[in-house]
């Protein structure tokens, strides 16, 4: 069984961006950052009996705080952008066929036809319009869902994969990958 797709840079950086707030990088972020305001906010309270400085630190903390999702989807999405304009020269963002055969799966895009075993992956994740392939944090692979001519093609593909390399596919986003 074999699939033909293209992946378009302003829809997976968009993906990204929306769904940053679902990694682990974002989850550790907003623990340190809380820990960085309260860290701030304890220094002021000791070294000043100014309640004016105080009150300001405590604002400028929870203003930070509150828009931190904001800013942290904003700027991804233009490192996203930023990084994947470098991802064109790697074929990424050309036309790919990713096919399932007995011993291991392929995939062929503009610069390289590349076989992989089933055993080297280590999950399957679908989330939104998106299935991906990861071999590590590192490596990965997006297949668009809507690539596929039926939903019968989609579940058949799916089954396929987790049929071959024993591995449920889990309906949820990948907080492991590294993105950057």
């Amino acid at each position: 069984m074999t699939i033909g797709f293209k992946l378009d840079k302003e829809k997976i950086s968009a993906f990204y961006a929306r769904n940053i707030i679902e990694t682990m990088t974002f989850k550790v972020g907003r623990v340190l950052l809380i820990f960085i305001f309260l860290l701030i906010i304890f220094l002021v309270w000791r070294i000043t009996d100014d309640k004016g400085l105080r009150i300001q630190a405590i604002f400028a903390s929870l203003t930070i705080a509150i828009f931190f999702k904001i800013i942290t989807r904003k700027s991804f999405g233009y490192i996203f952008n930023k990084k994947y304009d470098d991802f064109k020269k790697s074929g990424m963002f050309d036309m790919m066929e990713i096919g399932i055969l007995e011993e291991h799966f392929y995939i062929i895009n503009s610069i390289e036809k590349r076989e992989i075993s089933y055993e080297s992956i280590s999950s399957i994740n679908i989330s939104e319009n998106y299935m991906f392939i990861i071999l590590s944090r590192k490596q990965y692979f997006i297949i668009p869902l809507d690539s596929f001519k039926t939903s019968e093609d989609k579940k058949a593909f799916r089954e396929l994969l987790e049929e071959k390399t024993s591995i449920k596919a889990k309906y949820e986003y990948p907080d492991g990958l590294k993105y950057i």
